[in-house]
């Protein structure tokens, strides 16, 4: 391989590939722990952890020798074929996550796709079913989902989005969809309709801004569920994988969806790999043909997956964040700086929401100069999802950091 300074390797980006990011001026050469470094040698700090995918760390050593490990055997196995290590994964995560069987994906946004699927098929069934006293119509069912969600960006996920940057120029979008404000309870009550097969929901807004919702609201919206006999899907693909201090989000309030969304740090900080776990009567609905995906529950995936599951069974990850988080989010409160107007999260699922007129990518630039990789949630939030491992000495390093810029802002 050519030798290349950062400049060339920034150049040559620039110039041939598409420019979904506004890129950091950084080029990355390797990761370890909470760190990172740079091509010219320099370590950063990790506040950001790739969209809360790199939980267990940088090159965790368990996680590498579970790849490497598979990699030997076999990578990759037709979705036709039977596989030992997929089937391991199928049935830890179905134990994992408290769910009676699962449908595997890549990422996150084509779990969400499955998800819709499985959510239309249930009604149409009804249809045929029970004919005219069925709620839904084909072509007529309709999901509910939360404004200022972030479910991906393929169309069916698109569509669901109210967005409007995700949403220009791309229409026309799937229909189906119907948008109520976030932490609303009565709000989804009044949405329900006879055509209404499920609602679907964060338990924890990320891209939105990290947004947590009023005490209670989970179990609230279950008991809505149950009562207009509809299916309650969350979307933990961010929020789950002991994000916040406990397995999933909805752990918090001890609420059990009919479908769960898992991804991103399901792949343990290595590969991608995502499922849609949940109840018989909903995934069971999946026959041959109904769906697929040429690389779902291919063994390499699968094997880092089983590993990423057996790091948080044993329960000190999850507690980390716990502890880090809360002792972070209170030192960045003490900062009391006017510029920010709220600190907010839970376990290390943080948001710093900063007053308008703060150049977001001015404040990541200042961040990194002080040695630090952030990245924003919306416009104006600052996300802290660093790796799970961080310790609370690792987070002194980030209050600091943080403090010098706002006396420079």
């Amino acid at each position: 391989m050519v030798d290349r300074t950062a400049a060339d390797i920034v150049s040559m980006t620039a110039s041939c590939s598409a420019r979904t990011y506004n890129r950091l001026p950084v080029v990355i050469e390797r990761g370890e722990g909470v760190w990172l470094y740079t091509k010219e040698g320099r370590r950063l700090l990790d506040c950001f952890a790739m969209f809360a995918v790199v939980n267990f760390g940088h090159a965790n050593p368990r996680i590498s020798r579970a790849l490497y490990t598979q990699a030997e055997k076999i990578s990759v196995v037709a979705p036709s074929l039977h596989n030992e290590t997929a089937a391991e994964f199928a049935w830890r995560l179905c134990r994992f996550t408290k769910a009676r069987r699962m449908h595997s994906a890549i990422i996150g946004t084509e779990a969400f796709e499955k998800s819709v699927k499985i959510l239309r098929k249930r009604g149409y069934m009804a249809l045929r079913k029970w004919g005219d006293r069925a709620k839904v119509t084909e072509n007529s069912a309709q999901i509910i989902v939360c404004r200022g969600n972030f479910h991906g960006r393929t169309y069916a996920s698109l569509s669901a989005s109210t967005n409007p940057r995700y949403r220009q120029n791309f229409g026309p979008f799937v229909p189906g969809f119907v948008a109520i404000p976030f932490g609303d309870a009565e709000a989804l009550e009044r949405a329900i309709t006879p055509q209404t097969v499920g609602f679907v929901l964060e338990p924890i807004q990320g891209e939105g801004g990290i947004h947590v919702p009023p005490s209670g609201y989970l179990r609230q919206v279950r008991q809505i569920c149950d009562s207009a006999k509809i299916a309650l899907v969350f979307d933990e693909i961010q929020s789950g994988m002991g994000r916040t201090g406990k397995n999933f989000a909805s752990d918090h309030e001890g609420v059990k969806p009919n479908l769960r969304l898992v991804g991103k740090a399901l792949g343990g900080g290595a590969l991608p790999i995502a499922a849609v776990v949940g109840d018989e009567e909903l995934v069971g609905l999946i026959e041959p043909k109904d769906d697929g995906s040429t690389f779902a529950f291919y063994p390499l995936g699968c094997a880092v997956a089983i590993e990423a599951m057996n790091i948080l069974e044993e329960g000190e990850v999850t507690a980390n964040a716990a502890r880090v988080g809360e002792y972070f989010m209170r030192h960045v409160r003490e900062l009391s700086h006017p510029l920010i107007k709220e600190v907010r999260g839970l376990g290390l699922f943080i948001g710093i929401e900063f007053a308008e007129g703060v150049s977001s990518s001015r404040l990541q630039e200042m961040l990194l100069e002080e040695g630090m990789i952030w990245c924003m949630a919306g416009e104006h939030v600052l996300r802290f999802t660093p790796p799970l491992i961080i310790t609370e000495s690792e987070t002194d390093m980030a209050v600091e950091g943080l403090k010098n810029v706002l006396a420079r802002l």
